[in-house]
């Protein structure tokens, strides 16, 4: 059984799918821990809180080792120390940037596995705009009508404390996904579904677009968005959407060699024997 830390407390998406994702690869089961616990940290920007506990992770954890596997830092900022963790995989380059390390570390979102871990037969039918606010987007009402009104009957709003293996299914048959959150955005690219972030702001977003720009940073393509404010104030039309939507797809040779490079990072120990 694996100990991985997450932030327990509610259905949060990027949370399960951590999970489902480790649980996957490694072939075993997987239970919350607290981080000084954990044998593994994966999806999320968790490398903060991590750092904080190495006096307590070496107490607790016996010497142990506690494996970084694609998580990232949530904002700007120095230099920090490794903290005795074991660095497999690191969510970006910018994340990597504040480490002293060598070229071995993966880069990539753990999420990008999902269309490797969790494959879905696309409907031959064309899907639905998808649209997934973010769990603490509590004024999302206001901008998810502007974007009804923009694309039509063709909008489909999914709430994000709903099924994981739904949501999944649903993003992978979407249309497009319109998200002001991280994990259906990296989910979409892993699904190669066109997809576009809707920016509202540092109220919701922790960190601002710092980790979006990290997870971006490995992708070989711009940073696709939209911001709350401009589709408020009408600045956004349809083919500013669809056009963000045609240039989001990343390409299956980068998307391949990311999935691989995760895979094959994934620390040996924890997998099952």
């Amino acid at each position: 059984m694996i100990k991985l830390y997450y932030m327990k407390g509610g259905n949060n998406f990027g949370d399960i799918l951590s999970k489902d994702i480790v649980a996957k690869v490694s072939g075993q089961d997987v239970v919350h821990a607290k981080a000084y616990r954990a044998d593994i940290i994966s999806t999320g920007s968790l490398l903060g809180k991590v750092q904080n506990t190495k006096l307590r992770r070496a107490f607790f954890r016996m010497l142990k080792p506690t494996y970084v596997w694609g998580t990232g830092i949530i904002s700007d900022g120095g230099s920090v120390s490794k903290n005795n963790l074991v660095i497999c995989a690191l969510r970006g380059r910018l994340s990597f940037g504040r480490f002293d390390l060598n070229s071995d570390v993966a880069l990539g979102d753990p999420a990008l596995l999902c269309s490797k871990l969790f494959p879905y037969k696309k409907d031959k039918k064309a899907g639905k705009f998808l649209v997934t606010p973010h769990l603490h987007d509590k004024e999302c009402e206001a901008w998810i009508d502007r974007i009804e009104k923009l694309l039509g009957e063709e909008v489909e709003v999914c709430n994000l404390s709903q099924d994981v293996d739904y949501i999944l299914e649903k993003i992978a048959n979407a249309k497009g996904v319109i998200t002001s959150a991280m994990h259906p955005l990296i989910v979409a690219h892993s699904y190669r579904t066109p997809v576009v972030w809707v920016d509202v702001g540092s109220v919701v977003i922790l960190g601002g677009n710092y980790k979006f720009e990290d997870y971006y940073s490995v992708l070989d393509i711009p940073l696709q968005k939209i911001t709350k404010d401009d589709l408020l104030e009408g600045m956004v039309s349809k083919e500013n959407i669809e056009d963000q939507l045609e240039k989001s797809y990343v390409g299956l040779e980068r998307l391949r060699s990311l999935q691989d490079g995760l895979i094959a990072s994934f620390p040996d120990s924890l997998r099952k024997k």
